[in-house]
């Protein structure tokens, strides 16, 4: 199995069309298994187990047994729920492979998946990770012009910074299982040398391949002919053409205000640092004087929005107070 994972906006898409071309990859449009089906399931098992554990072991002393115990694990054995969802995922597969009879690798595009890497090893432990990632800075900027243009996505700089950040640092756990399961691509690289990262990236699935393949890959799917197309990985299905932003990185140098970089500097600066695309997390200020008020401005705001909140705190309670004694 293979995953791409990633924060939204991120090239996972573009990426996703070009390895659904392959021959050997059976795919289809963006998949929620694991955040819909898998994942929320597992998390009421394990809540559930625990708490069935618990009351197992109060038995000896009942006077100290809380609540009423309940759930599957009265009734089924943990490697007996498990062995279900697999059940479950092995249909799915089948599903997949109706896509391409032919394919020896399934190719599964989700940003979601970024959380939950854990419970996707659980099921597939030889699944493999590309992990999209592109300059934070440009991932916000297209994040919010999404929900313009589309209709999903965050409405402001501080969402979009704290999604890009959640989803970049929830994939990097998947690089914990070694080199052979996780492979990072820039966005930036993929750009600037298509050829060379479809090579590496198809080396690392143990996808076979040529020049001549990487070549028409390549051709097939340049920004334009995608967003003129509305193509993805699966032939059946568009994507309506405002989908497709730029295609282009260091956007956010226009897109950006003053204020907006800040905000994206205090959440996820040293995140942009330790991925390499700046040296310190002094990128966002061009002087001093410049440096001081968007700092001096940003405490005012943040001062006035809690000061703001307790004056409604304190009127509400001043008013019930009043309607109490009416």
């Amino acid at each position: 199995m293979l995953f791409i994972v990633g924060s939204t906006r991120s090239g996972t898409t573009w990426l996703h069309t070009m390895l659904g071309e392959h021959s050997q990859v059976a795919t289809t449009v963006e998949m929620t298994t694991f955040p819909k089906y898998i994942g929320p399931v597992l998390k009421i098992w394990n809540e559930e187990k625990k708490n069935y554990d618990e009351h197992l072991q109060n038995q000896v002393n009942i006077e100290t047994s809380e609540g009423v115990i309940g759930g599957l694990p009265a009734l089924w054995s943990e490697r007996e729920y498990i062995d279900f969802l697999r059940s479950f995922l092995a249909v799915t597969n089948e599903k997949y492979m109706f896509k391409n009879p032919q394919a020896s690798h399934i190719l599964e595009k989700a940003p979601d998946n970024s959380l939950f890497t854990n419970e996707i090893f659980l099921f597939y432990e030889n699944a493999k990770f590309i992990h999209m990632i592109r300059d934070g800075r440009d991932a916000v900027c297209s994040k919010i012009a999404a929900k313009t243009r589309v209709g999903f996505g965050p409405t402001s700089v501080q969402e979009a910074t704290e999604s890009w950040k959640t989803y970049v640092l929830g994939a990097q756990k998947a690089r914990l299982r070694g080199v052979d399961r996780y492979l990072e691509v820039r966005y930036e690289n993929l750009l600037q040398s298509p050829h060379e990262e479809l090579e590496k990236i198809l080396s690392f699935c143990e996808l076979k391949y040529n020049s001549l393949l990487i070549d028409t890959i390549v051709s097939n799917n340049t920004f334009d002919k995608m967003k003129n197309t509305g193509k993805t990985a699966d032939r059946e299905f568009r994507v309506n053409s405002n989908f497709f932003f730029k295609g282009k990185s260091g956007n956010w140098r226009t897109d950006l205000s003053p204020d907006q970089q800040y905000i994206f500097s205090r959440i996820a600066g040293e995140l942009l640092v330790d991925l390499g695309y700046v040296s310190d997390n002094e990128w966002w200020y061009s002087s001093i004087g410049q440096k001081y008020k968007l700092e001096c401005s940003f405490i005012f705001r943040k001062f006035l929005v809690e000061f703001l909140s307790l004056g409604r705190s304190i009127f509400r309670f001043l008013s019930l107070r009043w309607l109490g004694h009416r």
